[in-house]
């Protein structure tokens, strides 16, 4: 009995896992709609002129990536993704 609890055990955490981060993804996606199609936009065109390094950026592209970003409610977002993997971790969900 030990070895097919340990081999279930095995084979559904992939599965466990898998399901986290569709949630995950799901939840960034709802966050990722409350901007409109232009700031979307101008957000991807910041993003992969910085290439990760914020000083290669204006003043101006700072402060415009600094006002969509609030927008995301970056926060909030953090907090549904823990609450996902915290849920699933106690199998809750």
């Amino acid at each position: 009995m030990g070895l097919i609890s340990r081999t279930a055990t095995r084979r559904a955490l992939p599965i466990t896992w898998a399901l986290i981060a569709a949630q995950a993804a799901l939840a960034s996606r709802r966050h990722w709609q409350l901007l409109n199609p232009h700031e979307r936009e101008r957000l991807r065109e910041i993003v992969i002129k910085s290439k990760g390094r914020p000083w290669v950026l204006s003043p101006k592209e700072r402060k415009e990536l600094m006002q969509i970003t609030r927008k995301l409610r970056l926060g909030r977002l953090s907090r549904d993704v823990a609450g996902i993997a915290t849920g699933m971790r106690k199998g809750r969900r």
